[in-house]
């Protein structure tokens, strides 16, 4: 025995003995940072199976580690348990969330109770375990978090690397000259008609269901809504301009959006998706509506062929001087910055993204580079085309190929539905589309609040995803993928062969 100890002298110290699965396990102490409650996970696309996710604590992103799943136990061996505890312990630098039952005690193993692995009584998590000791009749798996985190990662095959090159192939197809200047509006339904508003005035995309009641406010607001920079008035647009009255559902969002020197909400009834529109796109609002109040109206637009017709607003014009000194008065209301400082930092240097929903998950795409969001319709098949390649959808006098997101991360897939849209993405003079669940919202962060992904994370695959967004005051961690990056580094595939098999 004594040889044996005499062997792991190493092993000799301070852990911190958890239960795993029915089974206690010790975890030096020195490289453990803190445990905490398990926070809300939030998935990462390609991770490692034993990853479940991502979790936001004390502003930091953290990856989440399953030791069961990494053990080889599987479904109903690992489905009804539920982890009370996270410790969090430092590997190599980076900081890793290892999920338990329970923290029982923090204990010293002297060297002499410690002896080599046992590899018939541990089968399969043997190559995970540096030691066992004996304490008090019990046996102490002593886990090698090096060799847990970072043992058998594999790099992707040829054909992932194949696909890879045919999907960007129809990337490239279908080349088009960008105009010369392009103004990107956010495209919403109030009452019957359709609105544009500018992006750059956005600043949140948030339910309607989380409005709060507003006390000695106008008629026309629906309520109050919290931000991230205090509660501010929302605008009913039905109400305000006297529009016949359709109507809010679950699908309702307020756009927030920032003024010179103002903030507030307008009500949505929904949310279509991004336009960009040329100067050319953008007309005069027509006689007969310009005899009336039209201060707010900036243009209008005709788009898809002409089939839709889009009201485009002057965000500034909205509201009036009486309005904004009324909407001021209001008790608890934030309708001004909380902070008017000049535009340095956090305007200057925010970034803007694009969030939506892929099954439970949240993903965001920069808004640099995106070309439009349009509502789902059926793409017509490609011949050969890889699974995640649905088809081709006409876009302009283009044919737009559209990728399957889920497909591409190997997420299990859904069927289209009334939320479903094409995100439309323009790189090198090429367009191509991604099918995504929802847009959730428009979130501007500032640069500090974009993190790198997590390593081990960027082990498993660096070209899909950038970074993941820390959102401020809750637990959020969008993940931010890398549009082009789904279709790069391909052979381009001829427009006149796209169709033919």
């Amino acid at each position: 025995m004594n040889t044996q100890a005499s062997e792991t002298p190493s092993l000799e110290g301070e852990y911190a003995r958890v239960s795993i699965g029915g089974e206690v396990y010790g975890l030096p102490t020195g490289s453990i940072g803190s445990i905490v409650e398990l926070p809300t996970i939030r998935r990462v696309p390609r991770a490692p199976d034993f990853i479940p996710g991502v979790a936001n604590i004390g502003g930091r992103i953290v990856p989440l580690l399953d030791p069961l799943v990494r053990f080889g136990h599987k479904g109903q061996e690992i489905r009804d348990r539920g982890s009370e505890r996270v410790v969090l312990v430092q590997v190599y630098g980076s900081m890793y969330g290892l999920m338990v039952d329970e923290v029982l005690s923090i204990t010293h193993l002297p060297g002499d109770t410690i002896e080599p692995v046992n590899p018939v009584m541990i089968d399969r998590e043997a190559r995970f375990i540096k030691g066992m000791a004996r304490a008090d009749h019990e046996l102490i798996h002593l886990l090698d978090m090096e060799t847990f985190v970072h043992a058998g990662h594999t790099g992707r095959d040829e054909e992932q690397k194949a696909y890879d090159r045919f999907s960007a192939g129809l990337g490239t197809s279908v080349a088009q000259a960008p105009p010369a200047r392009l103004t990107t509006f956010l495209a919403v339904r109030i009452g019957e008609e359709e609105y544009g508003i500018r992006a750059d005035s956005l600043r949140e995309l948030i339910l309607a269901s989380t409005m709060q009641t507003a006390a000695d406010a106008p008629d026309y607001v629906a309520g109050l809504v919290p931000t991230r920079n205090g509660l501010v008035p929302v605008v009913d647009m039905q109400k305000k301009f006297g529009l016949d009255p359709v109507p809010y559902t679950a699908q309702s969002r307020v756009v927030v959006i920032g003024t010179s020197g103002c903030r507030f909400g307008l009500l949505a009834n929904q949310v279509n998706g991004f336009l960009h529109l040329g100067d050319n796109d953008i007309k005069e609002p027509p006689g007969a509506v310009t005899e009336k109040d039209s201060r707010h109206l900036a243009g209008v637009a005709l788009v898809d062929a002409g089939r839709r017709l889009v009201v485009l607003l002057n965000q500034d014009r909205i509201l009036g001087d009486t309005d904004i000194a009324r909407l001021a008065d209001m008790e608890d209301a934030e309708i001004t910055p909380t902070r008017p400082a000049p535009r340095t930092n956090m305007e200057t240097q925010s970034l803007g993204f694009a969030v939506f929903r892929i099954r439970e998950m949240e993903m965001a795409f920069p808004l640099n580079g995106l070309a439009e969001i349009i509502p789902y319709t059926n793409p017509t098949p490609v011949p050969k085309a890889p699974e995640a390649i649905v088809g081709l959808v006409p876009l302009k006098g283009d044919l737009v190929p559209v990728l399957d997101l889920h497909a591409r991360l190997d997420i299990p897939g859904a069927e289209p539905g009334a939320d479903t849209r094409i995100v439309v993405f323009r790189e090198k003079g090429s367009l191509f589309g991604i099918m995504v669940d929802e847009l959730v919202e428009i979130l501007r962060v500032s640069k500090s609040e974009v993190l790198d992904p997590p390593e081990i994370i960027q082990g498993m695959d660096t070209r899909f995803v950038r970074g993941i967004i820390r959102v401020p005051d809750s637990d959020r961690t969008p993940v931010v993928l890398d549009a082009g990056a789904l279709v790069a580094e391909a052979e381009p595939i001829e427009p006149d062969k796209a169709g033919t098999s």
